[in-house]
């Protein structure tokens, strides 16, 4: 064999050893490749969190809502001092007595409403009220306690009452020889039914509808009232 044509075939055979090698290299990390696209396939397909038990995923959501409307593990607070506006309507006896023939068969009287609330059950609580009602001929400052059905759905809290009232009624225009003004006591049944709004856990605005029963006066026979409130509970 020629020198030249030796050192052709050794020339050839290097290069196609160096082909065989590169293509091994090539082969491993396709296979490399591969099976790292395969484990990445994988743990997509099948995450460790994607499978959470249903029982989990209504708590998650119970805690969202009960953080929106602020209940849950937020302490609700047991004690209410409640205050506004409130209006007396009065249908007065038909009497022909010192006091009632001073008067029509009806009245409206206004004032202002303070309260506590003490929560005694999460569906029971009581409440002494002491309101003071004014118009140009008296003035009427009854006292309340008043047991409370309440239901609380989210920020509403509906509510019905019933208890008992007793009033001092001060007539400006009649006194005695002594020239005190006239007074008056009485005792009645006290039926109220309303709402609160809670705002927040320590807020709220209210409104209430009551019905009071008094026998035992010698001018007011049945007296209707509505509240405009607003509450702080702590």
């Amino acid at each position: 064999m020629k020198p030249r044509t030796a050192v052709s075939v050794l020339y050839a055979r290097s290069a196609l050893k160096g082909r065989g090698q590169r293509g091994s290299l090539v082969g491993m990390l396709s296979r490399l490749l591969l099976s790292l696209t395969w484990i990445v396939v994988v743990s997509l397909a099948v995450p460790s969190f994607a499978e959470a038990e249903p029982a989990q995923v209504e708590e998650s959501k119970e805690e969202v809502e009960e953080a929106e409307e602020g209940i849950g593990e937020v302490e609700e607070y047991k004690n209410g001092f409640i205050f506004g506006f409130s209006h007396m309507f009065h249908l007065l006896r038909d009497r022909d007595t010192a006091l009632g023939s001073a008067f029509g068969d009806r009245e409206n009287l206004y004032g202002i409403f303070l309260a506590f609330e003490r929560v005694l059950h999460p569906n029971v609580s009581i409440t002494f009220v002491k309101p003071f009602y004014f118009n140009h001929e008296r003035l009427d400052s009854p006292f309340e306690i008043l047991i409370n059905g309440l239901y609380r759905k989210n920020k509403w809290e509906p509510f019905v009452a019933a208890g008992v009232l007793t009033s001092v009624r001060v007539f400006y225009n009649e006194r005695d020889e002594n020239g005190v003004a006239e007074k008056e006591f009485s005792f009645g049944l006290r039926f109220v039914a309303g709402f609160k709004y809670f705002v927040t856990p320590h807020w709220a605005v209210s409104f209430e509808f009551g019905y009071t029963f008094v026998p035992g006066s010698d001018l007011v026979e049945h007296e209707l009232s509505d509240s405009y409130l607003g509450a702080y509970f702590f």
